[in-house]
């Protein structure tokens, strides 16, 4: 599905020529005559990106842009600002506004094509029009609110190290920002000792470009230093170069170089990175933790069946294909409502977490241990032939049974046993080559039959081999 990006300009002629080069790159194109309209626009067809004239009929570009980032829709998707002549201190006032990019209508069509890429990818990696939709409460995940710039790395790096010393001094950062300069060679020791910094702010010459940009090539190609945003400094002002930087990685360039009449834009510039990269890390952990929470049990800390049963499916194939023995046993806590009876639910939830501590502490390293559900849980030993299998499902039996539990509070001691159904997969007869589910139906019936024959014990589905 082609990107979709939005148009918004009072002049019908730029909007049509616009239309004409971003439909010729394969974009899909939505375009608006004013401010009101745009925004409008955007809640009903959720651009990827708005290209916006400097003035429009309604409002100002900057007035635009603000409108957009105040909204709940708009506050974290790309606004490119097209401007009219080389005026920086209007640049300045643009981006001050929230506008990610800021060009002049000089622009050349590769840099101008660059830009939209780097744009839409910065937005795409970010996983926003996912996460926008998919990351609130009613999902299990929270709105993230660690402060984006608080300790921020921001790493300088020029051929001339006394180049980007000079860099590091003009640009007279807050400290919750903390600066290092470099030469090509230092920063990658750098990374390998500290690790990647949250953003690279790297010189290229425009006239012998070809030193800053294998680095930034080699840099951007690197998986350590896949989160890090890059802000290229391209001192000789080539839109060709520039171009180049945005397609080899860079996630934004500042052209004609960088002096301290210029800090205020490369201030901008690098707090729209650092919020860039504050807002893709908190969304990544967001999915991260949401992940980890629909998987894994809150009291036990053990996998859920949601993540059990397939893993227990990918163990039994590759038992099968290896013709090796796997082991499956159900365990379920015998008489657990009578303890929740008696001693009451807290009580019944800390003897959970211990019981799992105890099995954890007898199981191979290898072994899959889930909770199930209630007082269940499932165990898999890969490569565990029947006779070890056995003596596995009975020290875990021992382990529980032998010692009662001495909790907080309680009056005595508190007795507690298990029962474990086992069946045996995998292995080199047809006979033992069973799926997941026909092995955990099994270890099920034997379980019941544990349960029924009087607790406390094993039961193998059938003889041991």
């Amino acid at each position: 599905m082609p990107s979709k990006i939005l148009i918004v300009d009072g002049m019908a002629i730029d909007r049509t020529v616009m239309r004409i080069k971003l439909a010729s790159a394969y974009y899909d194109v939505i375009q608006a005559s004013n401010g009101t309209e745009a925004l409008s626009i955007i809640d009903s067809e959720d651009p990827d990106l708005v290209m916006a004239g400097h003035t429009l009929s309604d409002m100002t570009g900057e007035t635009f842009c603000q409108k957009i980032k105040a909204s709940e829709t708009g506050r974290d998707r790309p606004v490119l600002l097209i401007m009219p002549a080389s005026d920086r201190a209007a640049l300045v006032s643009a981006l001050r506004c929230g506008a990610d990019q800021v060009l002049f209508d000089t622009v050349s069509d590769p840099l101008l094509f660059s830009q939209v890429r780097a744009l839409i990818r910065g937005q795409y990696i970010s996983g926003q029009s996912f996460l926008q939709d998919n990351s609130g409460p009613e999902f299990g995940f929270s709105e993230p609110t660690t402060p984006f710039l608080s300790t921020l790395r921001i790493a300088i790096v020029a051929d001339d190290r006394s180049l980007a010393r000079q860099w590091q001094n003009d640009l007279r950062l807050p400290q919750q920002y903390k600066l290092s300069n470099h030469t090509p060679r230092s920063l990658m020791r750098d990374i390998e000792m500290r690790g990647a910094p949250d953003i690279l702010m790297v010189g290229i010459d425009g006239q012998i470009p070809e030193c800053g940009l294998q680095l930034l090539a080699a840099f951007c190609a690197n998986s350590r230093s896949a989160s890090t945003k890059v802000l290229a400094v391209i001192t000789a002002g080539e839109d060709a170069v520039a171009a180049e930087a945005l397609d080899l990685g860079a996630n934004d360039v500042l052209l004609n170089g960088f002096t301290r009449e210029e800090a205020e834009e490369t201030m901008l510039r690098l707090t729209r990175l650092a919020r860039r990269k504050h807002l893709a890390d908190s969304m990544h952990s967001t999915v991260r933790n949401g992940l980890r929470a629909a998987l894994i049990d809150p009291l036990t800390g053990l996998y859920n069946r949601r993540y059990a049963f397939p893993h227990l499916q990918k163990m039994a194939e590759e038992a099968a294909k290896a013709s090796d023995p796997l082991a499956v046993m159900v365990a379920d806590i015998d008489h657990f409502k009578q303890i929740n009876d008696q001693h009451g639910h807290v009580a019944g939830d800390e003897i959970l977490r211990r019981v799992t501590k105890r099995m954890a502490a007898c199981l191979p390293g290898d072994a899959l241990l889930a909770r199930l559900g209630g007082e269940e849980f499932l165990i898999a030993t890969p490569s565990t032939p029947g006779s070890e299998a056995r003596q596995i499902a009975r020290r875990l039996c021992d382990t529980i049974g032998n010692a009662p539990f001495n909790l907080p509070g309680a009056t005595a001691l508190i007795p507690v046993t298990i029962s474990i159904g086992l069946s045996l997969g995998g292995g080199r007869t047809a006979q033992q080559t069973t799926s997941a589910m026909q092995l955990l139906e099994q270890a099920d019936r034997a379980l019941y039959g544990a349960k029924s024959d009087g607790r406390n014990q094993v039961m193998f589905s059938r003889p041991a081999a």
